[in-house]
């Protein structure tokens, strides 16, 4: 029987050879990205109702039928996606986006470049209401669990990049 680390890496596997038979470049050579997402956050006011991209390590991602929300991290922080089905395009080839009914190939770890408005959710969130994503980098292994994170010193001092990613996360 198969651990559940194999299912998971077996299952990333399928996922990424998916998106290569779409034509979908999973490690691009050129990104954009107009601003940190703490700028964003920090600085509504001044962001509200643009269109950005920004860029990030998906950290979080919940599905609620034709709503999706996410949150992305870069080395400022961290900020939230609203993923609204009616607001997404399909997958694009040449474009090299992800339409929404090809959001399910995305694993946390993946890094992301969304780009949208900047709104507020009705809770008060502030987060950047999706209308494209293009993947930059495709996770093929997951993130260290988030509330034990890396136990061994030596792994720790070897993987110095997620050390400090759950770090960050821990807050």
């Amino acid at each position: 029987m198969a651990s559940r680390l194999e299912e998971i890496l077996k299952e990333r596997e399928k996922k990424i050879e998916t998106l290569k038979l779409m034509g979908i470049d999973l490690y691009p050579a050129r990104s954009e990205k107009e601003a940190e997402n703490r700028e964003v956050v920090e600085n509504f006011g001044k962001y509200e109702g643009k269109e950005m991209t920004l860029a990030g390590r998906i950290m979080a991602w919940r599905e609620h039928g034709k709503l999706i929300f996410g949150q992305i991290q870069d080395q400022s922080g961290r900020i939230q996606l609203f993923i609204r089905a009616d607001e997404m395009g399909s997958t694009d080839k040449e474009k090299q986006t992800i339409g929404f009914k090809d959001l399910e190939l995305l694993d946390i770890g993946d890094f992301i470049q969304a780009t949208g408005l900047v709104v507020k959710t009705r809770t008060g969130e502030v987060s950047l209401q999706v209308k494209e994503i293009k993947i930059l980098t495709k996770s093929r292994l997951p993130l260290p669990d988030k509330w034990v994170g890396i136990t061994d010193p030596d792994e720790a001092f070897r993987k110095r990049y997620l050390d400090l990613d759950q770090k960050i996360s821990k807050g």
